[in-house]
């Protein structure tokens, strides 16, 4: 009994995962660790670029998501990166007040509006009369065994009720217009206070949105097919709020948001600059020297700093073995990247000229916003 009870766990499990991945026919594959460090990366750049709360508003602060699992076949870096907050409004006690008292009028025209005026009223009270006196008679003939005459008098009453009916219905069609218009403005009058979800979504993949709900956009408004472990687009969806929703779309930081497009994962640590060497003599008589080695066509810049008595800066096309640098032929960029670019100082005092360098180059990419943690 056991048995059938995990094996019906573990199925429930699988079709509430999703049917994203219910249509994995050919199974699921691990996610990378490289997927694994954007998602957390780009994640919190897109939590940090959320607009701190404005005066009376809260936020609720987005839930923390797991990336989850990938069918067989589907390429590193093909999936998207969404985050959603609430801000939640609390009005002041004196405008929550006047909102209220705003909204309470509102109802009052609306049961003005829904009450029959004094001649329909009246016409409608004659055929409830009749309504009233038919099922009066019926019940009479029943009493006396007349049959017959009770079905008259109770096909008698329907008959006026469905006058009645029609006559109150007539009105009630004449105002309807009027009544709606009236609901969907008390509608808009959050007394209570109101709340705008801002969802902030990289590298979107082609799902529905809802009608009118146009997004901010930074960057290419499509998401490339394979857009790899690079941000290529960032949407921000604002749903909500009524008139208070202004009030959070302007406090979007477009800014902070154009620096989290192009962000990528680099290297091992991301930005970092790798040591290849270190400032000490290896052996006896040769000369120290420091090394830092990044990607090609990760580097946007050489710094070199001015005590290094020879300096020898390059950037070449990926390589397909680093000793004996052959271009690549066909890739671009590889899987598990070789480095290409060379920057190399030799220094007789060994002050690890270059590991200051990198430090350098690190400082003013964070700055630049090419990089973050």
């Amino acid at each position: 009994m056991r048995k059938y009870v995990g094996l019906l766990a573990g199925l429930i499990s699988f079709l509430c995962a999703g049917p994203a991945l219910a249509d994995c026919l050919e199974g699921l594959r691990n996610v990378t660790p490289g997927e694994t460090q954007y998602f957390k990366q780009v994640t919190a750049a897109l939590k940090a670029a959320l607009p701190a709360p404005p005066p009376n508003w809260k936020l609720n602060a987005p839930r923390d998501r797991d990336l989850g699992g990938f069918c067989t076949g589907t390429a590193e870096g093909d999936f998207e990166i969404r985050i959603s907050a609430d801000y939640v409004y609390t009005p002041p006690k004196e405008e929550g007040n006047r909102l209220y008292a705003d909204y309470r009028k509102l109802q009052s025209e609306i049961d003005a509006l829904k009450q029959l005026p004094p001649a329909v009223a009246k016409d409608r009270q004659q055929w409830l009369d009749k309504m009233s006196e038919a099922n009066r008679a019926s019940n009479a003939a029943y009493k006396a065994g007349d049959k017959a005459l009770a079905k008259q008098k109770d096909s008698d009453a329907e008959e006026a009720s469905k006058k009645a009916r029609d006559i109150r219905d007539q009105y009630l069609a004449s105002v309807k217009q009027q009544v709606q218009d009236l609901e969907a403005k008390q509608k808009t009058i959050q007394y209570r206070g109101t709340t705008v979800r801002v969802t902030v979504v990289a590298n979107e993949e082609k799902t529905a949105r809802p009608a009118g709900a146009a997004p901010i956009v930074i960057g290419p408004a499509a998401t490339p097919k394979a857009p790899g472990l690079k941000v290529q687009n960032v949407k921000v969806y604002l749903d909500g709020g009524g008139d208070k929703r202004g009030v959070i779309q302007a406090a979007i930081d477009q800014a902070a948001l154009q620096k989290i497009v192009q962000l990528r994962r680099r290297g091992l640590r991301a930005g970092r600059c790798r040591g290849g060497l270190d400032a000490r003599a290896r052996e006896r008589g040769e000369l120290p020297v420091g090394a830092g080695l990044g990607d090609a066509q990760d580097v946007d810049g050489a710094v070199v700093a001015h005590e290094l008595a020879i300096a020898v800066v390059a950037a070449e096309p990926l390589v397909d073995d680093f000793h004996y640098r052959d271009a690549a032929a066909v890739q671009v960029e590889r899987a598990r990247q070789v480095t290409s670019g060379v920057a190399a100082g030799f220094d007789g005092e060994a002050h690890g000229v270059v590991p200051r360098l990198c430090r350098v180059a690190l400082r003013e990419a964070k700055a630049a916003g090419r990089i973050f943690n």
